[in-house]
Parts: structure tokens; C-alpha cells; sequence
């Protein structure tokens, strides 16, 4: 499955990427999403997550503090564009898997 980038147009919030990307060892997970203030709040998902994974590797040299460690299984952190799908569709061939909202 390391091979499969998984494609998810309309991705909204970006909460289908971020979990097919924390889930799945895919090669990379993209959401394209054309409302800048859903994008918006994907990219900060996004950025929470890794902050998040920074502490919890920072929290292991410290054994008395507990924090649930979230990583990506994906091979490359996912990414979202803010765009319309038909601008970047060339890229969408090289998928194995797209997912497309209504």
C-alpha cells in the first residue's frame, strides 16, 4: 500500500485525509478543498497534529508525564490545497484511490 496516494476532492475540514493518513501506510493522503475557510481549518488541524506528535516525543525523555503519541503511518504528512481539483487534476493520475465529495 506504500505505493497509493489517496486523493480526497471537496475534503472539507480534512478530516477524512488526516485519518486515512494517521491509519493507513500510504504513500500520501491530499485533500483539495476549493472554500479557503474550510481549508483553512484543515491546515490547522494539520499543524495541531504535529505539534502534538513534537510534544509527545519531547514528553518521552520525561517517564512521569503521559501523552498518547499520534503519528502519521503515511510515508510523506499530508497535504491540503486550496483549489479547484480541475486545476491540479494532472496530479490525481498518479492515485490509486480518490475520493470525492458531494
Amino acid at each position: 500500500m506504500q505505493d497509493i496516494v489517496w486523493y480526497d476532492l471537496g475534503s472539507g475540514v480534512g478530516k477524512a485525509v488526516l485519518q486515512f493518513a494517521l491509519q493507513h501506510k500510504i504513500k500520501r493522503a491530499v485533500g483539495i478543498e476549493l472554500a479557503r475557510s474550510r481549508h483553512d481549518i484543515a491546515a490547522a488541524a494539520l499543524d495541531w497534529l504535529e505539534r502534538n506528535q513534537q510534544q509527545a516525543q519531547d514528553q518521552e525523555q520525561q517517564p512521569q508525564l503521559t501523552r498518547k503519541k499520534c503519528e502519521f503511518l503515511s510515508v510523506e504528512k499530508p497535504v491540503f490545497v486550496c483549489d479547484s481539483f480541475t486545476e491540479r487534476i494532472y496530479q490525481v493520475r498518479e492515485s490509486k484511490i480518490v475520493r470525492v465529495n458531494e
